[in-house]
């Protein structure tokens, strides 16, 4: 009895997370905010991706694009907190994000929480949803693309929104579902977010956007102490296809990788060279860098994204779970 009502909760909570997934797919689609060492905290884009290990997780990011076109172009920061409860099937999440793009300006807030629906063996499925809020602003002052480089189609209206001040908060959401078999990772799911677009000459409202993903990697021993992880991500609105290819071969406490990252176009690809060290068992730090391949390597210095990541085992009391203490009792 106990098996089935298992399997008979498990079964809505996959029906529900995937309908959750196939609506977002119908709203307006847009872009978001993509790192290319997006592996190193996971549950950033994948709420289902949280630590499989009864752990606290910390990753902290920051990526500067597009350096020397404008000391403002395109980056981000984002701080991000998952754990697993000790001896339990469910994790949590907390990210915090920030966000610009020429002159639209992006704060976040985010909690997720996830279920172990099965753990089996070397198998394990996770589902994992977000919710979050996030406010909206606009400096119409700035314009960050020169004249004539894409028919300023990487500058986000810039240049026709000139002298115009915008803010606006909404919410957020986000829900996703990760399998894994041995060492083959796949996750997707879809993500749900407010942008402001223009509506006339001046005016703006705000509406949701949706991108859905989907992400695959194989870790690979080659020999004592070497791996090699090989990761595809795929990110699409429903209009514009987005990629990373990445390659990572790591020897003890070294990583050294190689990703390729663009559009459906040419436009925005870029070849990319990572470092990492991790010093003790729980710190690592990570940077990446990436050379433009498009026109735009003629007027910038290329862009650079620095990770650095923190985990602590926590382990949990054997058969302290919903004990009273008292001292009568104990």
């Amino acid at each position: 009895m106990v098996q089935k009502s298992y399997l008979l909760l498990s079964r809505r909570g996959l029906s529900l997370v995937t309908l959750s997934m196939l609506f977002s797919g119908l709203l307006m689609a847009q872009s978001y905010n993509h790192f290319t060492l997006h592996q190193y905290n996971p549950s950033y884009l994948n709420p289902a991706s949280a630590t499989r290990n009864d752990e606290v997780r910390l990753a902290a990011f920051h990526r500067s694009q597009y350096v020397g076109l404008s000391s403002e172009a395109i980056g981000a920061q984002v701080v991000s907190v998952d754990a697993k409860l000790p001896s339990r099937p469910f994790t949590t999440g907390i990210h915090f994000s920030h966000d610009y793009v020429g002159l639209q300006r992006s704060m976040g807030f985010r909690i997720d929480g996830g279920w172990q629906a099965i753990r089996k063996d070397n198998f394990l499925l996770t589902t994992g949803v977000g919710l979050g809020f996030r406010n909206l602003s606009w400096a119409g002052d700035q314009m960050i693309t020169p004249e004539g480089v894409y028919a300023g189609a990487i500058d986000h209206q810039d240049d026709v929104l000139l002298n115009t001040a915008y803010n606006a908060q909404g919410f957020e959401w986000r829900a996703g579902i990760q399998l894994a078999y041995k060492r083959l990772f796949v996750d997707f799911g879809s993500i749900n977010f407010p942008k402001a677009k223009r509506s006339g000459e001046n005016n703006y409202n705000v509406a949701a956007s949706s991108q859905s993903w989907l992400r695959m990697k194989y870790q690979l021993d080659v020999g004592d102490q070497w791996r090699l992880t090989p990761q595809t991500l795929i990110l699409s609105d429903g209009r514009i296809f987005q990629y990373s290819l990445s390659v990572h071969l790591t020897y003890d406490k070294w990583l050294l990788g190689l990703n390729q990252r663009g559009l459906t176009s040419t436009s925005l690809e870029a070849m990319g060279l990572a470092v990492g060290y991790t010093f003790g068992k729980n710190f690592q730090v990570l940077y990446n860098y990436e050379y433009n391949l498009s026109l735009l390597r003629g007027v910038n210095v290329g862009s650079h994204e620095l990770c650095l990541t923190w985990r602590r085992a926590v382990k949990a009391r054997v058969g302290t779970w919903g004990r009273v203490y008292h001292g009568r009792y104990l």
